[in-house]
């Protein structure tokens, strides 16, 4: 990745009030190659910036940043040893000035790019990848970050992260901008907010899908994970709010206008609202510049949805299966809109629009089955996807039975996994519980918490168990009668499993290509 032309001595004329010590000779003119907060994605004559971790402080991997080809050391807290060739600068206020210094050294790229990022509990990374398509289509290079990875759209690579650390977006942003692109597209999680990983971006566009539960294990309690989706909007920089595209019918986006109502009409944002469910609320009622949905219908293949924007109507056939990616389209839409295309045209565009892999997504087997891969991994997502599939297939065949083959993360939060099997043993005929990236947990452990899910007295010929994800998958599929459905959830478009800190290379699109009865 190309860095910005800084050099050495500039780094530290920037940052000369706020260094307190200095090990080794001036680097001078000698041009950076890049900052970076991990030792080994270093490169020559790059800056290591080395702050506490979770369990250790990251200025113990000097060496392995030496060897990575740093010249620089960046660091709050002095280390124990120093390499000979290793320069150290101390920042004691290092954390605090991070996001100014990447802005910095990367010359303010999310100001010269419509950046648009996307929030929300299910839905933003295919919200997110519609928008990026569209723009794609409508002849623009766009770039696109988050859990399907980041790159200039369709030329995607995996970053471990839905939303990495503040240098890598600053990094990733100034290589779109030199690599042409006019529009930067990102995922926003709720840990990137409260951990200050998007801090200091100019926001063109912030965006909110639905919101419900998840990451408790991280926020503590449900208040705070929602306060952080809020925060994401309410903190923005002074005089640049920009567009806030709300899902009007969430209780959250809800909260989020309530929470604004008395701001001074100046810093007040470009509110751009959209009604992604037929019945609009009392509180508010449709209003002509926000995008609503009139009704729909379903198709064989999709939705035929009736839109209403600014007094008129307009239909579209979308491809997209799931009442919920109505949503999400219809959130794209209102992002598109806002940053100032017009509906009209973006109606036949919608209808080429596809979901990304492992979201609602077909697989063909041997078997004459219906056999559907999804990311869903929170108690709300997996209730959506078997909501859909059972309307799907009562439109088909009332008579066809609905499997689903599921697990849930290790070292993660535990109280989302018997509200997990509930849903599953509410909405499906068959369950077979697996894993899913078990991490350093025991898997029986993880089960014992999944199977606290189940009614007292629950048949047990409906619940099946296999730790092996390939074995569960096969067993499934063996287990269908021809026309059943089959959702295999929990990881989507995801190619490994990990367990112990080793990651297996792992797809469930590829287990269920294989298999043969």
């Amino acid at each position: 990745m190309q860095a910005s032309p800084k050099t050495f001595a500039q780094l530290e004329t920037f940052l000369a009030k706020d260094i307190t010590q200095m090990f080794g000779a001036s680097l001078g003119g000698l041009g950076v190659n890049g900052l970076f907060r991990h030792a080994s994605y270093c490169t020559e004559n790059s800056v290591f910036i080395a702050l506490p971790g979770q369990r250790v402080h990251a200025n113990s991997f000097a060496a392995q940043a030496v060897q990575a080809g740093a010249r620089l050391m960046i660091t709050d807290q002095c280390p124990a040893a120093i390499p000979e060739s290793l320069v150290v600068w101390l920042v004691p206020a290092l954390a605090e000035r991070l996001a100014t210094l990447a802005n910095w050294f990367y010359d303010h790229p999310s100001r010269e790019l419509c950046l648009i990022g996307i929030t929300g509990t299910n839905g933003k990374t295919t919200t997110s990848f519609l928008t990026a398509q569209a723009l794609h289509k409508l002849g623009h290079r766009v770039a696109l970050m988050g859990t399907l990875g980041a790159g200039v759209y369709p030329d995607l690579v995996s970053t471990g992260h839905t939303t990495p650390d503040i240098l890598t977006i600053q990094a990733w942003l100034y290589a779109a901008q030199q690599q042409g692109c006019k529009y930067a597209v990102m995922e926003v999680s709720s840990h990137a907010v409260v951990q200050g990983r998007i801090d200091g971006l100019a926001f063109a566009v912030k965006a909110m899908t639905q919101v419900t539960e998840d990451h408790l294990d991280f926020h503590g309690s449900l208040q705070a994970y929602h306060q952080a989706k809020m925060d994401f909007f309410l903190r923005s920089l002074p005089g640049q709010s920009g567009y806030w595209v709300i899902n009007q019918q969430d209780s959250v986006g809800q909260q989020l206008l309530k929470a604004i109502a008395s701001y001074p009409s100046e810093a007040m944002p470009l509110l751009a609202g959209y009604y992604p469910r037929e019945s609009a609320p009392a509180f508010a009622g449709p209003n002509p510049n926000s995008l609503s949905l009139v009704k729909h219908k379903a198709l064989a293949k999709g939705y035929q949805l009736d839109l209403a924007w600014q007094k008129k109507r307009f239909q579209l056939n979308s491809s997209l299966l799931g009442e919920y990616n109505i949503e999400n389209l219809l959130c794209s839409l209102r992002i598109l809109l806002a940053v100032g295309f017009n509906l009209a045209d973006l109606v036949a565009l919608a209808e080429t629009l596809h979901a990304p892999s492992g979201r609602l997504e077909q697989v063909s087997c041997v078997k004459p089955l219906q056999v559907v891969v999804d990311f869903a991994h929170t108690t709300d997502a997996l209730r959506q996807v078997l909501l859909t599939l059972n309307k799907q297939r009562s439109a088909i065949d009332k008579t066809a039975a609905l499997w689903v083959v599921f697990g849930c993360g290790g070292d993660r939060d535990k109280t989302k996994r018997p509200a997990m099997t509930s849903v599953a043993y509410q909405l499906a005929d068959h369950l077979v519980l697996t894993s899913d990236n078990p991490r350093s947990e025991q898997i029986d452990m993880i089960f014992n918490d999944m199977l606290a899910g189940l009614p007292s007295g629950y048949d047990q010929l409906k619940i099946m168990i296999q730790p092996d994800r390939q074995l569960a998958i096969e067993a499934a599929l063996a287990g269908a009668k021809e026309g059943d459905w089959v959702l295999i959830a929990g990881k989507g478009h995801e190619t490994t499993q990990e367990i112990n800190g080793i990651y297996f290379a792992f797809s469930d699109q590829q287990v269920i290509k294989d298999w043969t009865p």
